[in-house]
C-alpha cells in the first residue's frame, strides 16, 4: 500500500503529460494514498502545481458518480464544515418554507370556512325561501281548488236557472195560450148571453 509519495519515481519527471499524471494517479489511487495529489504528483513529475492541477482535475473527473478521492484532514475539515452549513442552511429554509406553507393552508382552512359559513347561511336563506314557496304553492294551488269548485257550483246554479227559465218560457207561453182561450171563452159566452137576452125579450113581448 502507497502511504506517502515514492521517493524514486518510476516516471518521467521530465513531462508531466496528461496521459502520465493519469497513469501516476492511478497507482497512488489503487495504493491506497491519502495524501495531497497535487503535491505527490507535482513531485514525481518534478512539475509546479499549475502544470499537473488541471490534469489532476481531469482525471478526478473521470472517476465514477458514486467515488470519492482522498483529501488531507484540514481540506476534509473544511468540506465537513461547508457541508454542516449548507445542511443547516438547508434545513433553515425548509423550516421557513414550512412555516409560510403553513400559514398558507392555514389561511387557506380559515377562508374555506368562511366560504362554508357563507354557503351554509345561502342554504338556510334558500331553504327557508323554498319551504316559503311550497307553502305558498299550497295555498294557491288549496284557492285554486277552492275557486275551482266554487265556479262549479256556479256553473250548476246557472245550469239550474237556465232550465227554471226554459220552463218559465213555456209556462208564459202556455198561459197565453190559456188567456187567449179565455178571451175566446169569454167572447163566445158574451155572443151566447147576448142570444139569451133576445130570445128572452121575444118571448115576454108575445
Amino acid at each position: 500500500m502507497i502511504e506517502d509519495a515514492p521517493v524514486q519515481p518510476t516516471k518521467s519527471r521530465t513531462r508531466a503529460t496528461k496521459d502520465a499524471v493519469f497513469d501516476y494517479c492511478n497507482e497512488l489511487k489503487a495504493g491506497g494514498f491519502k495524501g495531497d495529489y497535487c503535491q505527490a504528483v507535482a513531485a514525481n513529475f518534478n512539475a509546479g502545481n499549475s502544470t499537473v492541477t488541471p490534469h489532476i482535475k481531469a482525471w478526478r473527473a473521470t472517476l465514477p458518480s458514486g467515488g470519492s478521492w482522498p483529501m488531507d484532514e484540514s481540506t476534509q475539515a473544511t468540506v465537513n464544515s461547508f457541508v454542516s452549513q449548507i445542511w443547516e442552511a438547508t434545513c433553515e429554509l425548509a423550516q421557513h418554507k414550512l412555516a409560510v406553507e403553513t400559514l398558507d393552508l392555514k389561511t387557506k382552512l380559515r377562508n374555506a370556512h368562511e366560504i362554508i359559513a357563507q354557503y351554509s347561511t345561502t342554504h338556510d336563506e334558500l331553504t327557508g325561501q323554498l319551504a316559503l314557496e311550497k307553502e305558498n304553492t299550497v295555498a294557491q294551488a288549496n284557492d285554486a281548488y277552492k275557486t275551482a269548485s266554487e265556479l262549479a257550483g256556479m256553473q250548476e246554479e246557472l245550469r239550474e236557472a237556465r232550465k227554471s227559465l226554459q220552463a218559465f218560457e213555456a209556462l208564459k207561453v202556455e198561459h197565453e195560450m190559456l188567456h187567449k182561450q179565455l178571451r175566446e171563452t169569454e167572447l163566445k159566452f158574451s155572443k151566447l148571453e147576448g142570444k139569451y137576452e133576445a130570445m128572452m125579450e121575444k118571448r115576454g113581448d108575445v
